[in-house]
């Protein structure tokens, strides 16, 4: 999921050490800063546990007088491509330099975080040294900067950035302009992302799901692909429908060579939805000691029950191999 926070420089409101906490919890693979100092964006990141991506905060709002009269970006990271490493944090300078997207202090023209999947920029292979947003710098946004030095600051080129990628992006240019691309939350002027800045708060009291008990265990499920609170209290009112008989999804199957089982390695996405909410997760995650099969003719994924029944639990598929090759 990741989730970026951003503070224009007109705006005082700070994020509060709860807010903070919550950011990394849900989101715990590496966080970063980004901000402007002597007409240069700075890039401070590459840390990796939640006290000392706290200690650096306050660091910094003291060094630079909590930011009064000063943009801020802050990045914590869920990893979905590529490994968890330091470098790998947001954000990242706009450059064509592979080392420089992952250099954990660096200071440059213009900066971006982003929070999302862009699924075109997904590398592939066994080990691959980016991950998607830096593939995306690499290939698509620093040959557009190389070329149109502004580009960040048209509108119609940043509603074409977040239709292309389904994402958000805070942009920070060396004046200290803020650029933002995607629909956020906003506090008090403080922009968030995605509302992962907030406790978690239980939405029903009834029995724990089969699969879920609580957001920590959706937001685990989930594996930071786009799932937000809405999404949670949706799916706790649909399971609240089923346990209430207004609502079924057992169907039994006559036909069971149309069924491929599948490996706890292999990776599902709902890609083929329209409204463009797709999601992206391992076998393994939703396995829960039953099996899991695939029927290719109605882009289902289904549980196979011990009584020989079928459970749909997914519409709309497509399914990956562990090297993200599509294979069915």
């Amino acid at each position: 999921m990741c989730i970026i926070i951003a503070k224009n420089k007109n705006i005082k409101r700070l994020p509060t050490k709860e807010e903070l906490k919550n950011c990394f919890e849900y989101n715990s693979d590496g966080a970063g800063f980004m901000y402007c100092n002597n007409g240069r964006v700075v890039i401070d990141k590459g840390y990796m546990d939640e006290k000392t991506f706290l200690n650096r905060f306050d660091y910094l709002c003291k060094k630079y007088n909590n930011f009064t009269n000063k943009s801020l970006v802050i990045h914590c990271r869920i990893g979905t491509s590529s490994t968890n490493t330091a470098g790998n944090t947001h954000p990242y300078i706009i450059t064509n330099k592979e080392k420089e997207l992952h250099k954990t202090f660096i200071k440059g023209e213009l900066g971006i975080a982003h929070n999302g999947i862009i699924r075109d920029y997904t590398p592939t292979g066994a080990h691959p040294t980016t991950n998607d947003t830096q593939q995306f710098i690499l290939r698509y946004l620093y040959p557009i900067y190389a070329n149109f030095k502004n580009f960040y600051k048209l509108e119609t080129i940043r509603a074409g950035i977040q239709k292309i990628t389904n994402s958000k992006f805070a942009i920070l240019d060396k004046n200290d302009n803020l650029y933002i691309i995607g629909d956020y939350e906003n506090e008090s002027g403080l922009l968030f992302s995605n509302t992962t800045y907030k406790p978690f708060t239980r939405y029903y009291d009834t029995t724990a799901t089969k699969y879920w008990n609580n957001w920590k265990d959706w937001k685990d499920y989930d594996d930071g692909y786009g799932y937000d609170w809405k999404d949670w209290d949706d799916y706790k009112k649909e399971e609240t429908a089923k346990e209430t008989g207004t609502t079924t999804t057992e169907t039994t199957d006559d036909d069971w060579d149309d069924l491929i089982f599948l490996d706890d390695d292999d990776y599902i996405s709902n890609e083929l939805e329209s409204n463009g909410d797709a999601f992206f997760c391992a076998v393994g995650e939703i396995a829960d000691g039953f099996d899991i099969a695939y029927n290719p003719a109605t882009y289902e994924i289904l549980q196979v029950n011990d009584d020989g029944t079928l459970l749909k639990l997914f519409d709309n598929c497509v399914v990956y191999d562990k090297d993200f090759q599509q294979v069915l």
